[in-house]
């Protein structure tokens, strides 16, 4: 008996954003299960029976009837948790990206670098990545399942989405890739939470609108800045820490309260905010003074008003460490401040070998005529992720990670750990995150 072999499908749904003609997903089963109450047991005592009797019969109806509640919850979840790791012959994959398809002429070669059309950040990440996920399914060869890719223009606002949730021509969806940089529909993660499908978005990171069944393929702005946090703080568990906010604009103070809040539900501690607007032009540093050494956090990453915050700092003549943001790896001279610390998190590249990165960028300019980019590696490294974890059937809330998966990927790996507050996980991110520390030398 030869072994039947299974393949990757990819399908396109071209998509008008001016008629409302769509195609979408939804997942009728496996959708959240309802745990209805058992009726309370009536008792059918007469009515001579004496009040103690009927009080004893009574309580004992009620002390089954919870019983039996606490039967159905047990046997929900577990048939929720069959569910999620049931092995299935083949996968469903929503592919959901502003692909922009109205305004692309028909002729119109979307790879090609020069052509005069103006495509957006949005469009040119769905397209980089498409590009990996191309690749990625051409280099697989599938022994023991079938998985599809449905490819969906998902540049519309929330009503067209929902549209696209609710009347599809194409199988249940087990698992739906979308969001970019800058949008990620609310409408898809409310589906998501309510379907129990997870979503897992290549790009989007820092959004206010998150649940427990949201994967952030990259860490959040925060995620870096918690990790450097936790790392000193373990260190130096006796130190104050400061926030120095840049300007008191929308994206600083969301990354600022997300820090304040980390640190107020993980360690109790409430500290001071410092502005840019007020700090830096304040000459209220004495030089003759030696000042406590503290963890300052700063929350900016353009390059002037960093190295203006860590001038400063570095006047205060004291052994100060400093939490930055992943740009500062590309900020020049931090050596210059002696008395400082800096501790910058960055991804935790899985890089191969120089000769395979070589391979791939030829392939990608023989194929498509273009240069590779980190997106187009994304694109590759996370739908190889997803195929092998579909291919091994690991669609559950502890999706396990790239190691564990026996994957090399070329530059992006993921292992997925629970953020949480006070009310318990929020949203899953990827925790390939480490500090580049860099200690001042006179």
């Amino acid at each position: 008996m030869g072994i039947k072999m299974k393949k990757l499908n990819i399908y396109f749904y071209l998509l008008s954003l001016s008629v409302l003609v769509s195609c979408g997903l939804i997942k009728e089963q496996g959708a959240n299960r309802n745990v209805e109450n058992t009726p309370v047991v009536n008792s059918t005592n007469s009515d001579n029976e004496s009040v103690d009797s009927r009080d004893v019969n009574q309580a004992r109806a009620e002390d089954e009837n919870q019983i039996q509640i606490i039967k159905n919850v047990e046997d929900s979840v577990e048939e929720n948790f069959e569910s999620s790791n049931k092995i299935k012959d083949a996968y469903n994959v929503a592919v959901i990206f502003p692909l922009m398809y109205s305004f692309v002429p028909e002729d119109f070669n979307m790879y090609m670098p020069d052509t005069g059309l103006y495509l957006s950040v949005n469009m040119k990440e769905a397209l980089d990545f498409y590009i990996g996920l191309k690749l990625a399914v051409e280099d697989i060869k599938m022994k023991d399942k079938n998985i599809n890719f449905f490819i969906l223009n998902g540049n519309a606002n929330e009503t067209e989405t929902k549209h696209l949730l609710t009347d599809r021509p194409f199988p249940n969806i087990d698992l739906i890739i979308s969001g970019t940089t800058q949008h990620l529909s609310n409408e898809l993660l409310k589906y998501s939470k309510e379907n129990n499908i997870p979503l897992i978005s290549p790009y989007t990171t820092d959004i206010p609108l998150i649940d427990e069944r949201f994967y952030a393929a990259l860490p959040s702005y925060s995620r870096y800045i918690e990790y450097s946090i936790s790392e000193l703080t373990d260190k130096f568990p006796d130190l104050d820490i400061e926030i120095y906010q840049d300007a008191n604009y929308d994206s600083s103070r969301i990354i600022v309260n997300s820090i304040k809040n980390y640190l107020a539900d993980n360690f109790d501690l409430h500290p001071m905010v410092y502005q840019s607007n007020k700090y830096l032009y304040e000459d209220n540093i004495d030089t003759t003074v030696v000042y406590p050494s503290v963890i300052a956090v700063v929350a900016s990453n353009k390059e002037t008003i960093v190295k203006r915050f860590l001038s400063k700092l570095n006047s205060k003549k004291a052994n100060t460490f400093i939490v930055g943001t992943p740009e500062w790896e590309s900020f020049s001279g931090l050596k210059d401040y002696e008395n400082l610390t800096i501790y910058i998190p960055t991804f935790a590249k899985s890089i191969q070998s120089d000769v395979k990165l070589k391979e791939f960028s030829s392939r990608v300019k023989n194929t498509f005529g273009i240069k590779e980019n980190k997106n187009h590696l994304l694109g590759y490294d996370l739908s190889s992720y997803v195929i092998s974890l579909l291919n091994k059937d690991k669609l559950n809330y502890d999706l396990v990670s790239t190691k564990d998966l026996g994957l090399n990927p070329y530059y992006y790996s993921f292992d997925f750990i629970p953020v949480t507050d006070n009310q318990g996980i929020r949203y899953f991110s990827n925790n390939q995150i480490k500090n580049l520390v860099i200690k001042g030398s006179k």
